[in-house]
């Protein structure tokens, strides 16, 4: 009779777990980017330097050179195939100053064995308007509207390059500001797929 007990048990676990599977809604989660390239670059990779007047460091975007950081994402099992992505940066911006942030993310968007096209290019823009204290997590959106999923599968690959030029004049803000952190949110809607390579 225990042997049977444990079975239902086991059995209403994993109908429990089917269950959720099956009732799962969509919901956002965060996308870390691949550490393909880090923060090197075929060319103006930003340097790594201390922020905040202390012994932590991250990566530094100056008002007088251009830097660009590189790298991507593998789409997963859960994504909600086609649906929005919205990349963004996390950024520390120092006290005392004010203006607009402006980023470009250049990018190209590919399935599995499937011909890379040309890339395409995206911008933000954070207005930091009152720099009385400094910003440790400002947030700066990507205009994710113009990034087309429509027809992209899990397990495809967006590529990126995060460019900040202080020449644009779109970006008056006159100090530098550092890169703490780079992720995408992406909608689920599952917990997997199904199959290997098909939802």
């Amino acid at each position: 009779m225990t042997d049977v007990y444990t079975k239902l048990a086991e059995l209403e676990r994993r109908l429990a777990w089917l269950e959720r599977f099956e009732v799962y809604t969509n919901g956002y989660d965060d996308l870390i980017p691949l550490p393909v390239t880090a923060n090197r670059g075929v060319a103006a990779p930003p340097d790594v330097t201390a922020y905040n007047g202390g012994t932590l460091a991250a990566m530094e975007f100056p008002n007088n050179a251009v830097k660009a950081y590189y790298s991507g994402w593998q789409l997963p099992h859960g994504w909600d195939l086609g649906s929005a992505v919205y990349p963004h940066l996390h950024l520390f911006v120092p006290a005392g100053t004010t203006g607009d942030i402006k980023f470009v993310m250049y990018y190209s968007w590919v399935n599995i064995n499937e011909e890379e096209g040309a890339e395409a290019n995206v911008y933000g823009i954070r207005t930091i308007a009152s720099g009385a204290v400094n910003n440790g997590n400002a947030m700066l959106d990507i205009d994710s509207a113009t990034i087309d999923a429509t027809g992209k599968t899990m397990s495809s690959i967006l590529m990126a390059r995060f460019l900040r030029d202080p020449a644009d004049g779109a970006d008056t803000f006159g100090a530098s500001v550092w890169l703490k952190s780079i992720d995408m949110h992406v909608i689920q809607d599952g917990f997997g797929s199904r199959q290997e390579y098909v939802k």
